[in-house]
């Protein structure tokens, strides 16, 4: 078990951070108007949020198999003040998300496929946020929040349509994180 926010954010760098940083080698190299520089400040954010939208996602099955990747303080699980502690993960994510689509915009516009790449995981964890925000009492008793079936190629499909420009990028993002606004104002 992670012990503090501080080993949190250590664990969600080293497993994910890294690949963000890494990513952006690959995109610097194969297009040189990567401005590396820049997506270098947002790749472990990029990738944290990607990780951390998973670490909450399965805190049930994880729990189930004797695992806990979320410290103590902030572990949602059968808690009392669960819903507190789940309403600050989502958050969190939520801020890395947009560090995320930050790092997206940044990528050249003329580099569909790398952008799509890196938008449609942070698409379908929007998404997720919005169902565990819709649905956290039953997050909150250990279920399974998954997106529905039926609503992925959809998202996939708004991805594919946003990519094509940062304005649409960033009109994908705020739509999204404002159903999870609503998901929030419903439940409370």
């Amino acid at each position: 078990t992670l012990q503090d926010f501080g080993e949190l954010s250590d664990y969600m760098y080293s497993v994910a951070g890294i690949v963000g940083e890494l990513l952006t080698d690959l995109f610097a190299r194969y297009d040189e108007h990567c401005p590396r520089l820049s997506l270098l400040t947002r790749a472990p954010d990029f990738g944290a949020a990607l990780q951390l939208t998973n670490i909450i996602k399965d805190a049930g099955d994880d729990a189930r198999e004797g695992r806990q990747f979320l410290p103590e303080n902030l572990f949602f699980i059968g808690q009392d003040n669960g819903n507190e502690r789940l309403s600050a993960l989502i958050e969190l994510a939520e801020v890395r998300l947009a560090a995320a689509i930050d790092y997206i915009c940044l990528l050249p516009e003329s580099q569909e496929q790398i952008r799509l790449f890196c938008l449609a995981p942070v698409v379908l964890a929007l998404a997720t946020l919005e169902a565990l925000t819709r649905r956290a009492n039953e997050a909150i008793e250990g279920a399974t929040i998954k997106i529905e079936r039926a609503a992925v190629p959809e998202l996939l499909l708004r991805t594919r349509m946003a990519v094509k420009s940062n304005q649409a990028v960033h009109h994908l993002h705020a739509q999204l994180t404002e159903q999870i606004k609503n998901s929030r104002a419903t439940s409370d």
